[in-house]
C-alpha cells in the first residue's frame, strides 16, 4: 500500500497498481481512514491511495505507508482536483475509482468549529459523483446508516448517473470489497 497525502504531486500517467481517491468527512468522522486502508489490504494486496486530508503527522498509523515525492505550494483543491482527474481518467479502464466512504458523527470525538457535520463532504461528493456520471468514471460510496442525507446521496447519484438504483454500500467491509471487484473486472 502505498499513501499519497496532501500535497506531494506525482505525475502519473500509466500505473500498474490500483489507485483509489478515498474521500469522507475528516473533523468528526472518526479516523475512519486508518480502518479503511487495512481493509483494502485484505483484498488487494498493493495499491496506492489518495488520502485528501489536511492533518497528518508520524504519529499516525498510517504513517508507515506515505508516499513522498514533490511537495506542492498548490492550494488543497488544486492537489484533490490533481488526483480526481486522475482517477476519473484510469476509472474507465478499471485502473482507479472515486471511493467515499460516510460515517456517522463520532460520538468520542465530535467535529470542532461550527456547521453541519460532513458539510464540506456533501459538496465534494455531489461534484465528485456529477463528474464520474459525465465522464465515464467509476465512484463507489459506502456510508452508515445515521450518516445525514445519505438517502438523498443515494437518489442524487441514481439520476446522476441515469440508474434505476444506485447502491451505497453499509459497511466498510463491503465498500472495500466493491474497490477490489471494480478493479478485477
Amino acid at each position: 500500500m502505498k499513501l499519497i497525502v496532501p500535497k506531494t504531486l506525482f505525475e502519473i500517467t500509466a500505473i500498474d497498481l490500483p489507485l483509489f481517491f478515498l474521500m469522507g468527512p475528516d473533523s468528526g468522522g472518526g479516523r475512519w481512514r486508518d480502518r479503511f486502508c487495512p481493509e483494502l489490504v485484505r483484498h488487494l494486496s498493493d495499491f496506492i491511495a489518495v488520502l485528501p486530508c489536511r492533518h497528518w503527522s508520524s504519529a499516525d498509523s498510517l504513517y508507515p505507508y506515505y508516499w513522498y515525492g514533490k511537495e506542492s505550494n498548490c492550494r488543497q483543491t488544486v492537489w484533490e482536483r490533481h488526483y480526481l482527474e486522475i482517477a476519473l481518467r484510469l476509472s474507465k479502464n478499471h485502473k482507479a475509482c472515486i471511493m467515499a466512504w460516510l460515517p456517522e458523527e463520532d460520538k468520542k470525538f465530535p467535529r470542532e468549529g461550527i456547521g453541519p457535520y460532513g458539510r464540506e463532504t456533501y459538496g465534494e461528493l455531489g461534484r465528485f459523483v456529477r463528474a464520474a456520471s459525465l465522464t465515464g468514471g467509476k465512484i463507489i460510496i459506502g456510508g452508515e446508516q445515521k450518516f445525514p442525507g445519505l438517502s438523498q446521496i443515494q437518489e442524487n447519484a441514481r439520476l446522476d448517473f441515469g440508474l434505476s438504483e444506485f447502491t451505497i454500500y453499509p459497511t466498510l467491509e463491503e465498500t472495500a470489497a466493491a474497490a477490489d471487484q471494480w478493479v478485477k473486472t
